[in-house]
């Protein structure tokens, strides 16, 4: 994924997004509409949100720049351009998860009525978008069920990436048009052979929950799991 920061991101976050393999780009450091700055209060806003990332991780948030409510003009794009940011990116579809109001699944329902190939979801982690963390666990099964699989921005553009991969090494997004039906948990009823049981690995709690993972071979396939213990 890539994740547009502003001045609300905690640091110790930033640095958890990149070392996991994530993406950053700039959000400014106000979150102010663009157009409303001088290009002098424009300039200082994007250098100063750099100069966090930059301290919290070590890499720059250039060349990625998103506009705050994608607000943008002429001006907006020009300026970011000089200061190195070569691409100000919108999205495909809004999941109106910063509404507050809408439950996980519709949610999920905004992002997966909208699937295409090289799709960019806006989501968001802010106080108003508690709902978003349960309803990505329906997203990411569903549209890979369908034959997608996620990347970042930079990736989509060819882009070297700040998270430190090769884009070369990324998955791209693809559809495949075999079908893929998500096994149930009775067929492995009688199994013999898990690799990895409930029980023989620990717990992890988060803030969206608790799952035990567990995986099972079904001669094909290695097929994990997650048994939820813990209410969302």
């Amino acid at each position: 994924a890539t994740f547009f920061a502003d001045a609300s991101a905690d640091p110790n976050m930033l640095y958890q997004i990149v070392a996991q393999g994530h993406e950053l780009g700039n959000h400014t450091y106000s979150h102010e509409f663009s157009t409303y700055l001088t290009i002098e209060e424009f300039t200082n806003d994007l250098n100063a949100m750099d100069s966090i990332i930059q301290d919290a991780t070590g890499v720059s948030s250039r060349p990625l720049f998103r506009p705050p409510y994608g607000d943008y003009d002429a001006s907006v794009l020009e300026t970011a351009g000089s200061l190195g940011y070569d691409y100000t990116i919108g999205w495909s579809a809004d999941s109106l998860d910063w509404v507050g109001t809408y439950s996980p699944s519709e949610i999920a329902e905004n992002v997966l009525n909208n699937l295409i190939p090289g799709a960019i979801f806006l989501m968001h982690a802010v106080p108003e978008s508690a709902n978003t963390p349960a309803s990505l666990f329906e997203i990411v099964t569903e549209a890979r069920a369908l034959g997608y699989e996620f990347t970042t921005v930079g990736a989509l553009l060819g882009l070297s990436s700040n998270s430190g991969e090769d884009p070369a090494t990324e998955t791209p997004i693809v559809v495949v048009e075999e079908e893929f039906t998500i096994p149930e948990l009775e067929q492995f009823a009688d199994g013999t052979n898990p690799i990895i049981t409930r029980g023989d690995v620990t717990d992890f709690a988060y803030a969206f929950g608790a799952a035990d993972p567990f995986i099972v071979y079904d001669g094909e396939t290695y097929h994990m799991f997650f048994e939820v213990l813990g209410e969302y």
